[in-house]
């Protein structure tokens, strides 16, 4: 792939698929063949960022103050994983076409609109984690882009 990332991959319900074999007939989604570096950051900036919108004033103080007390001066990062799986669509569906999205531009509030049981988008956000994985680590270690670890915790 080189130093960039460059090009599209296209996915259909039955998984990558050559697009020379697409007909007006089928449903496809086109991803990125990796997320880039910048892709990534968005990715991860905003399944986070959604949660710092969500705690309260309130809420952040409590929260402060609780580390204050437990001698912890580093902040906490949290990762929403529905919205890390949202943003995951949102930054790699680069298009799509078939009679299923006839008349729908690929934007995000449309992905946002994509029906999560749907075996095409459950198959477009499985390849999208498989070609981000590491191929020398078993999933759920932490340099996996796709893999939330979380820590259960009591302030």
């Amino acid at each position: 792939m080189g130093m960039f990332v460059r090009g599209r991959v296209a996915i259909t319900a039955a998984g990558v698929t050559d697009e020379k074999d697409l007909t007006p007939e089928t449903n496809v989604v086109f991803i990125l063949p990796k997320m880039s570096y910048g892709v990534r950051s968005k990715v991860i900036g905003e399944a986070a960022k959604i949660v710092a919108k969500q705690q309260g004033a309130q809420n952040r103080q409590q929260r402060r103050a609780a580390r204050s007390r437990r001698g912890q001066d580093s902040q906490e990062m949290e990762i929403d994983v529905g919205a890390h799986q949202l943003a995951l669509l949102v930054h790699n569906i680069v298009a799509w076409q078939g009679p299923a999205f006839a008349g729908v531009p690929c934007i995000r509030e449309n992905i946002e609109l994509l029906d999560q049981d749907e075996p095409l988008v459950a198959k477009v956000l499985e390849e999208i984690s498989d070609r981000n994985s590491p191929n020398d680590e078993p999933a759920g270690e932490l340099d996996d882009p796709n893999v939330i670890e979380v820590v259960a915790t009591t302030i």
